[in-house]
């Protein structure tokens, strides 16, 4: 069968295929490319292993080799990373597992005592707390640098 010389249309999309998957065989990709993809596709494993090309099984073993840990537990400590500054924000419980893809709020309070050792709302106060020390603290460095009369103008 001669189609005038052209190369047929499945082999450059196998090739494509190949190409992909020949990129992705050495190395994931870097850890700051996966954080926007996992951010993306939801904090799935299954949708990770999809965006890169490979299965969930080869992926495990890649990111062992790479990053001397699990999938999983790489994204739920990504998942952490996000929590506090949204709890800070005032945001609820159930708020933030909905933006970090948790289908359960108690799954996210679990992962997050688990992770940080107090419940997310626990967190929030302390964090809420420090921050009002840390303004009470500023304002009494602030009366320091007044500048002070001289005890020797006194006597």
């Amino acid at each position: 069968m001669e189609n005038g010389g052209a190369i047929p249309r499945i082999f450059l999309i196998d090739r494509a295929c190949f190409k992909r998957i020949y990129d992705v065989s050495a190395h994931l990709p870097r850890g700051d490319d996966l954080r926007v993809v996992i951010r993306q596709k939801g904090f799935r494993v299954k949708a990770l292993a999809v965006h890169v090309g490979l299965v969930v099984r080869t992926l495990e073993r890649r990111f062992g080799e790479q990053f001397r840990t699990t999938p999983q537990t790489w994204i739920t400590r990504e998942r952490m990373s996000f929590a506090p500054p949204l709890l800070a924000e005032g945001l609820s419980n159930k708020q933030v597992a909905a933006s970090l893809s948790y289908t359960c709020e108690s799954n996210f309070c679990r992962d997050f005592k688990r992770y940080f050792g107090y419940a997310p709302q626990e967190f929030a106060r302390l964090v809420a707390l420090m921050s009002r020390l840390d303004k009470e603290l500023s304002r009494f460095d602030k009366c320091k640098e007044l500048p002070r009369q001289s005890t020797s103008k006194i006597l």
